[in-house]
């Protein structure tokens, strides 16, 4: 992880949980390897500061995702084979294909409720209460049902490994058809 990130995300850490002892230890060590004092001053005030570029506003985010315990959006996702279509929100095809057994990009699916997420580690436990809710949208081309984010050092990998006893038959597709499509 990039040192400049590393900081940026302890910092947002010790702050959420009110550790001052780690937000003075931290405050050089994060200064030395490039945080800005306007960036440090953003995060003491959890503030969405334009100072932060995409990623480090990305690990912001997920730092707080982390500390709260919870995801409150949907999570993008990927297919190794597409169709050559695309379903609200996505704007995109990326395939040549017109099977009618593969998946539009935006399909969004949703982790089964009847799925016990009870036996996972907590984290996990955090990104599947998140596919529950909110699911994840086909966002792209790649592996099968592989889900990106932001890298953080709250995250734990074990944790995060875990996460592949799920398998594609434990979601199922959500009609998006009906829901307002802004811009349009």
């Amino acid at each position: 992880l990039d040192p400049k990130l590393r900081e940026i995300a302890i910092l947002r850490t010790a702050k959420v949980s009110g550790s001052v002892y780690e937000w003075t230890q931290h405050v050089p060590i994060a200064k030395a390897v490039g945080v800005s004092d306007n960036q440090i001053a953003a995060i003491e005030k959890r503030e969405a500061a334009t100072c932060f570029n995409e990623l480090e506003r990305l690990a912001l985010r997920f730092t707080d995702e982390v500390a709260r315990g919870v995801i409150n959006h949907a999570l993008r996702f990927t297919a190794a084979r597409t169709r050559r279509q695309y379903v609200y929100p996505a704007r995109h095809y990326a395939s040549s294909s017109d099977d009618p057994a593969l998946p539009p990009m935006g399909l969004r699916v949703r982790l089964k409720a009847s799925v016990d997420i009870s036996v996972f580690p907590k984290q996990a436990r955090v990104v599947l209460q998140g596919l529950k809710t909110y699911g994840m949208i086909l966002a792209d081309n790649g592996s099968n049902w592989y889900i990106s984010g932001a890298p953080s050092p709250g995250w734990s990998n074990d944790d995060l490994h875990s996460l592949g006893r799920i398998t594609g038959s434990m979601f199922e597709v959500v009609d998006t058809s009906s829901l307002p499509h802004p811009g349009q």
